[in-house]
């Protein structure tokens, strides 16, 4: 229903009980700490984190954790963060949801929700993202759709009109820094990958998880 109003509280309930709550009026309405800032970036703010976005792109510029101060975002790759990306090889050419401006808003900034939406296009094609805060909770969601205008081959371009040989050492679909990717450039030190393999778990020893 486009006037329904959704309604999101705290409830304490147990676990082999009920609960009930009442809806009370109340003359002056709060608001959340989701704003602009005086750099005119958006800045969602919870009990655990504190989140910005470039209001040019909506890239996620800074994650701060409050309770040790820590930046979780690489700030020194090209890549920005939750970044749209692919090489669109029959264009010949990498496309990025940063490559132009997008329009952001804040769809709820309430007390224990944060959330805000990105629409632009990465290429002909527009996409709509969502990244959702919620008091007290560790998760923070990020989803993202894309709204495909026509049929668009994303990749690397090997072989993809005369079919790959099952002996040829290059084949598209292993080639990962093609594909249609969403970044998420982490600031972590000292990481180990360990693998899933038939029968067996590996410990990663390659420099990145790229192919």
């Amino acid at each position: 229903f486009t006037d329904s109003i959704e309604i999101i509280f705290q409830a304490k309930v147990g676990a082999t009980a009920a609960a009930g709550y009442r809806i009370v009026e109340k003359d002056k309405a709060t608001s959340g700490d989701g704003y602009l800032n005086e750099k005119q970036n958006y800045l969602l703010e919870t009990d655990l984190y504190r989140l910005r976005l470039n209001p040019t792109t909506g890239v996620v510029e800074s994650l701060i954790t409050k309770k040790d101060n820590k930046e979780w975002i690489d700030q020194t790759t090209r890549k920005k963060f939750n970044e749209i990306g692919g090489y669109f090889y029959q264009q010949q050419r990498f496309l990025s949801s940063a490559d132009g401006k997008n329009e952001i808003s804040i769809l709820a900034n309430g007390s224990l929700e944060k959330t805000a939406e990105i629409k632009g296009k990465i290429g002909d094609h527009p996409f709509v993202q969502k990244i959702s805060l919620v008091t007290g909770q560790p998760a923070i969601d990020f989803e993202t759709t894309i709204h495909w205008s026509k049929s668009e081959g994303v990749g690397d371009s090997y072989a993809q009109k005369s079919g790959y040989k099952s002996e040829d050492f290059r084949k598209a679909f292993y080639t990962d820094t093609s594909k249609l990717c969403i970044y998420f450039p982490a600031n972590l030190k000292n990481v180990i990958l360990y693998k899933d393999a038939p029968f067996d778990v590996t410990e990663g020893r390659l420099a990145n998880t790229f192919f």
